[in-house]
């Protein structure tokens, strides 16, 4: 087979061109796939705005960061 012939074991050459698949995966299954992938990249970062937001009493912005101005530095 091919994976001998990528050796130089086979009987056969190796082929090395791009082909179509002979029968395509379904639609359901490519869907599937890609909402799971979506899911899995999302849910970290609901995780961690949820987190934030529980840890910082409902605010999105937490009440140290609101005591300064925008563009005050530490004092120093």
């Amino acid at each position: 087979g091919q994976f001998l012939a990528l050796f130089g074991a086979g009987t056969e050459k190796a082929r090395f061109d791009l082909t179509w698949k002979q029968e395509q995966l379904p639609v359901t299954y490519i869907a599937a796939v890609m909402v799971i992938i979506v899911l899995f990249e999302l849910l970290p970062y609901v995780e961690e705005f949820f987190r934030g937001l529980r840890a910082n009493a409902g605010r999105l912005v937490p009440a140290k960061a609101r005591r300064h101005k925008a563009g005050d530095t530490a004092a120093r």
